[in-house]
C-alpha cells in the first residue's frame, strides 16, 4: 500500500514569500501487488481496488503468465489471503511444478 498521508505543519519562509501548499484534507492510497525478477531487475506491477484473496490469486495468474517456465520463489509476509480457502486450490495445483513459497525470510534463507 502506498499513502499519501499530508501532514499540515509548520515551515519557514522569508517574510512576504509565503507558499500555499494545497492540501484536499484526505488520506487516499493505493494498493499494488508486484514481482522483481532479480535475474533481469524486471517488475511487473498491478494496482488494485482491493488487496483481498481475489486480488492476490489474480496476480498469482499474472506472475504463472508472465513466467510459464522454470521456478518461482516468493517470500510472502504470512497475510491472511496467502492462505485463503480461495487461493488453495490454485496452490495444490501449481505445487512443486512452479512454487515455492516461504512465509518468513529467515525461514527461506535457512
Amino acid at each position: 500500500m502506498i499513502r499519501d498521508y499530508q501532514a499540515i505543519g509548520c515551515t519557514w519562509f522569508l517574510r512576504g514569500h509565503q507558499r500555499k501548499i494545497p492540501t484536499y484534507g484526505q488520506h487516499k492510497g493505493v494498493k499494488l501487488i508486484g514481482t522483481l525478477d532479480y535475474e533481469t531487475g524486471r517488475i511487473i506491477c498491478t494496482e488494485e481496488g482491493a488487496y483481498d484473496a481475489a486480488a492476490f490469486l489474480r496476480f498469482l495468474e499474472r506472475t504463472l503468465r508472465e513466467y510459464p517456465t522454470g521456478k518461482i520463489v516468493m517470500v510472502l509476509d504470512n497475510a491472511r489471503i496467502h492462505h485463503a480457502k480461495l487461493i488453495q486450490p490454485f496452490l495444490k495445483e501449481n505445487a512443486g511444478s512452479a512454487w515455492h513459497s516461504s512465509s518468513s525470510l529467515p525461514t527461506a534463507l535457512s
